[in-house]
């Protein structure tokens, strides 16, 4: 019953109600299970849902993982495919392919830096400045603006569609696993990017960008 109520955009704000318990750090024990297992979309649809989607956000991979094989069966490419065609070459971003799982729909956690996605310094903030331009760079219109400021208004939760919104209404953030961060300040025309050393002690550090540069702004 539950399962008819999950849309895209359920998925986008991390509201499809499913159960996960997100471990501490890098710990992150359901995580594990589910890369263990032989067919991923089969142990996801086997987590209880324990809450009415659209109702209560929790950030979880089930729900990234189900817009990627949703992507996937709807185009009939993965979306390391679509980006590789569409965005990454006008954008200027070399990046390998994405690992993929047993049953092949392709695994895109931004929240996880070894063994998915690796991304230069550089080529987080290419990415940041295509939403700072409002989905446009080198003269191509790459995203349109529409989804752009869809994707950066709080949806609910200070959560836009995967992208946490400042409660000042400052600018907006991706907060990814062990420490690396990409910020947008529409405002001050500015975007930075923060990496760290992945291991279980890494942390947030976005206090060095309130504290330090923003602070130097004024």
């Amino acid at each position: 019953m539950f399962h008819k109520l999950i849309t895209l955009k359920t998925l986008l704000t991390m509201t499809s109600g499913f159960y996960w318990r997100n471990g501490p750090h890098l710990n992150d024990p359901m995580r594990e299970q589910l890369k263990r297992s032989k067919d991923w979309l089969q142990a996801i649809s086997d987590c209880n849902i324990v809450n009415t989607p659209n109702t209560d956000f929790k950030y979880k991979v089930t729900d990234i993982y189900l817009m990627n094989a949703c992507i996937e069966r709807l185009t009939g490419k993965t979306v390391y495919d679509i980006l590789n065609e569409y965005m990454f070459p006008y954008v200027g971003i070399d990046c390998d392919p994405f690992i993929m799982t047993p049953t092949s729909t392709v695994y895109h956690d931004l929240t996880q830096v070894k063994g998915c996605i690796e991304l230069s310094a550089i080529d987080l903030a290419k990415f940041g400045l295509l939403y700072l331009n409002h989905g446009k760079l080198n003269n191509s219109q790459i995203i349109t603006a529409e989804y752009i400021d869809e994707a950066t208004t709080a949806h609910i939760e200070n959560y836009g569609y995967y992208w946490w919104i400042n409660e000042d209404g400052s600018g907006y953030r991706g907060l990814g696993r062990g420490g690396q961060e990409l910020h947008v300040y529409p405002e001050h025309d500015m975007v930075v990017v923060l990496q760290a050393q992945d291991s279980p002690r890494s942390k947030f550090y976005t206090p060095i960008i309130t504290d330090v540069i923003l602070k130097a702004l004024k």
